[in-house]
Parts: structure tokens; sequence; C-alpha cells
């Protein structure tokens, strides 16, 4: 849970020339649940469910932990994918296999969501603020986002992935005074420009997205509307691949 709390607030720290790089606070922390996560598997093995080794999702990020291992194996910069490979295995063990035995009750991830929550809530107003003293100058979001994020492209994502787990907790709200209610209504609505500001056409597209996806639950129309989604993409993709569109793009850049 520490580590959730700690991801929206962490800071990149870069080291010898740039060519290396830590975040803080959340990488130590990562670091300990590693070391931690090793320790509890050791010794309870039985914790980890074949069932869930066995799961497609899980076979295929083991699939390319064991790729990116072998493209290591064969790296220019030794120094860098090593570091890169390292920095993979505390992400996986953090996000990955400490959720699947931390989180087991509804308890928990509503913990979880309220700690990363409060953080990008946090850092979302401090770059907002920054970003209004500015005029909301297109040109200008990398000095509002500062050292908060890497770039507009991260901050935009995080929100865009937050936002729908925001709008799924209203129903959750119904028992709380009016006034709460209509306080986290106004905090969702704070997202929307938010999100716009970003100046992320992928982050804008993908509440789209979202919304034809709860649209399509509702109605039950997933078996439908996914396969059509993912056809739409690979035409797409065929598309640019063929006209060279994204070299295109990249030389107006």
């Amino acid at each position: 849970m520490v580590v959730l709390a700690s991801v929206p607030i962490s800071i990149t720290f870069y080291f010898f020339n740039d060519s290396l790089s830590t975040s803080l606070p959340d990488e130590p922390i990562m670091w300990m649940m590693l070391l931690v996560g090793l320790f509890v598997i050791a010794h309870q093995p039985q914790r980890i469910k074949k069932e869930w080794l066995s799961h497609p999702l899980i076979v295929i990020i083991g699939l390319q932990f064991i790729w990116m291992l072998i493209a290591i194996a064969f790296s220019s910069n030794v120094l860098l994918s090593v570091k890169f490979g390292l920095a993979k295995i505390w992400f996986l063990s953090s996000f990955l296999v400490f959720p699947y035995l931390i989180f087991k009750e509804k308890k928990d991830f509503k913990l979880g969501f309220i700690l990363f929550f409060i953080g990008v809530f946090i850092t979302t107003l401090i770059i907002f603020a920054r970003h209004a003293l500015i005029g909301f100058d297109f040109l200008k979001i990398y000095k509002a986002i500062g050292e908060l994020y890497q770039n507009h492209v991260d901050y935009s994502t995080v929100l865009s992935m937050l936002f729908p787990a925001m709008c799924a907790t209203i129903p959750l709200t119904k028992k709380w005074p009016w006034y709460a209610r209509v306080l986290w209504l106004l905090v969702i609505l704070f997202f929307l420009p938010a999100i716009y500001l970003t100046y992320a056409r992928a982050a804008i597209l993908a509440l789209l997205f979202a919304g034809v996806i709860y649209l399509a639950m509702r109605w039950k129309l997933v078996n439908w509307v996914m396969p059509l989604f993912y056809i739409a993409v690979i035409f797409l993709l065929s598309f640019m691949v063929r006209n060279n569109c994204i070299v295109g793009w990249l030389e107006r850049e």
C-alpha cells in the first residue's frame, strides 16, 4: 500500500551524466518489497497458486520477461540494459506479484484506490495551478508539470486511467452526506478539464473509449464491441505502416 501512495509524488533523479536514474521515494520502497516478496515466497511457496501462474496474462508477461533477458544478454550497452532489467524485476514484484498476495478483499482495493488517488489529486492540483499561472499555454505544459512527471504523456496517462475508476465509485457514495457526494462529483468533474489540458490526444480518446466500453457492458455488447475495436486497430496500423504515416508525423514534430 505504501508504494501506491508514493508513486504519484515521486521524482526522478539522474546520475552518471544522465545515463542512470531512479525515482524517489517509490523505487527504494520497491527494492524492499522485492526482498520481502522473495522471502515470503521462499517460506510460503503455496501462496502462489498454480491457477495464477497458468493464467494467459501471466504466461504472456513471463514470455515477455524471458525475451527481455535475451535482449539484455546481447545488448550493446550492458550497464543501461541491466539497470532496465532490474527495474522491470522490482516493478513486476511491486505491481504484479505483491498485489496478488495482498489484495484479497474489497476493503484492500478501496484502501489502495484512496492512497493512490490522494497523491494523484495533490500533484494534479499543483500542475493545474502552475499551468493556470502561465495561461494554460500548450507550449509551456512541460514547465507546469516540472519534476512531478516525466512528460505530459505520462501525466495524461495517469489521469485518464484513474478517471474511470473515480466514476465507478459514484454508486458507492449513496450513503454519504449530500455535501460529501457533491464535493466528490466536483472532484470528478475537475479531472475532465485537467485531462484535456494535458494536451494529449491519446488520453482524451482513452476516455471516449472507456465510455463506449461502459455502455457496451451495460448493454451486454462487449463480445461484439471488443472484436470490432481490435479489427479497427489492425486496419488503422496497417494503413499507417503502409503509408509511412508515423514517419511523416515525426518529421512534422
